[in-house]
């Protein structure tokens, strides 16, 4: 993977494990969660 990474000129950044705050794609899974999970309680308390 680090070969064809080189070959095409593309820079990998590696993030440490357990670092959800630096990976964008876990933000926008926070807030999905944050928004189902106000649509459940809104279900539940109508």
């Amino acid at each position: 993977m680090l070969r064809i990474a080189k070959i095409l000129n593309i820079d990998l950044i590696f993030l440490p494990k357990r670092s959800p705050h630096l990976n964008p794609i876990e933000q926008v899974w926070r807030l999905i969660k944050a928004e189902i999970e106000c649509y459940i309680f809104i279900i539940k308390h109508t």
